[in-house]
């Protein structure tokens, strides 16, 4: 006997062929629809997902750069405070002074009845203090005091180098001070300061910020910057720092005065009493204007690692 299945009506045969191929093909439209409607929604996932996946990328970007500004841009207070560990305050012996000198903050009076002209300075290592050239011009060294951390040194001056016509001076001392860190190369136009300095009647630094407003080269190799914060008498000589890092870019030269016109007088013996007090009262209103006027231009030479370098090295 043969096995299998027989069917000897050839149409029904032939009806159930057909009916078979069609359910099939119902089967395979059913599945393509599926297959269409499934693939919109995977394309669309897909799409959501990149999307998802590059707002989390700027995202970590946006992280990455917050963390990078923070590392970067340490703390100003933390960075002013190193640097005036290596901050000096110079002490210069007077005979005399004028009124105007001591309201600016020009001259310290000490509690013995000694006068002192004033300025700041700064480490560079080895004993070796970077100031102004108008603070110590024309002084013994005998009479330079340096005042680090609150304590008066005398006779600690060795020797005293300067480059008078940029007015600039290293004082190299006995001390051990610990040295600031120097820029490598310039600074941009826009670049944020601080600088510290002693422009009060007291021992006391002060700490200002500001911005590098322009950049000027010298033809002797020096350059200067200008920046747009308030400058004093006492401040000469101090640290001008990148606010960021702390790098010095320079130190503060001067200030742009603002100044009052008085008459002058010929014969002040043909003055009136009441005449003589008015001009001293207008002599001693502009030398206070001319000495106190914040005018938020101060100069600055600019120094880098290179002048450093061969600063200490025609020194020592």
């Amino acid at each position: 006997m043969k096995k299998g299945l027989y069917i000897k009506d050839e149409n029904l045969y032939i009806k159930m062929k057909i009916k078979a191929w069609w359910g099939v093909g119902v089967l395979f439209l059913i599945f393509a629809v599926f297959a269409f409607y499934s693939y919109g929604e995977i394309a669309k996932n897909i799409d959501s997902i990149v999307g998802l996946d590059n707002k989390l990328n700027n995202s970590t970007d946006s992280i990455i750069t917050s963390i990078e500004g923070i590392l970067n841009n340490k703390d100003f207070s933390k960075v002013s405070e190193n640097i005036s560990h290596s901050t000096i305050l110079v002490q210069i012996k007077k005979d005399s002074f004028q009124i105007g000198e001591q309201a600016s903050g020009g001259v310290l009076v000490e509690e013995d009845g000694s006068n002192w002209g004033k300025g700041t300075a700064f480490s560079i290592g080895n004993g070796l203090l970077i100031t102004a050239y108008h603070v110590i011009e024309s002084v013994d060294y005998g009479d330079i005091k340096i005042n680090w951390e609150g304590i008066d040194y005398t006779n600690s001056v060795i020797n005293v180098t300067s480059v008078p016509s940029a007015d600039f001076a290293i004082i190299k001392t006995n001390l051990s001070i610990p040295p600031v860190n120097i820029v490598n190369n310039g600074v941009p136009i826009g670049a944020k300061i601080g600088f510290i300095g002693y422009p009060l009647n007291e021992k006391i630094q002060i700490l200002h910020d500001g911005v590098i407003s322009s950049v000027r080269v010298e033809p002797d190799g020096f350059f200067w910057y200008t920046i747009n914060s308030f400058v004093n008498r006492g401040n000469s000589g101090g640290p001008v720092f990148l606010s960021d890092t702390g790098e010095v870019v320079g130190m503060i030269s001067s200030r742009q005065n603002e100044q009052i016109g008085i008459p002058q007088i010929v014969d002040e013996t043909k003055l009136s009493e009441g005449e003589k007090m008015l001009y001293q009262m207008l002599v001693f209103m502009s030398i206070q204007l001319a000495s106190n006027s914040q005018v938020g231009i101060g100069q600055i030479i600019g120094i880098n690692q290179g002048v450093v370098d061969n600063i200490k090295k025609d020194i020592n």
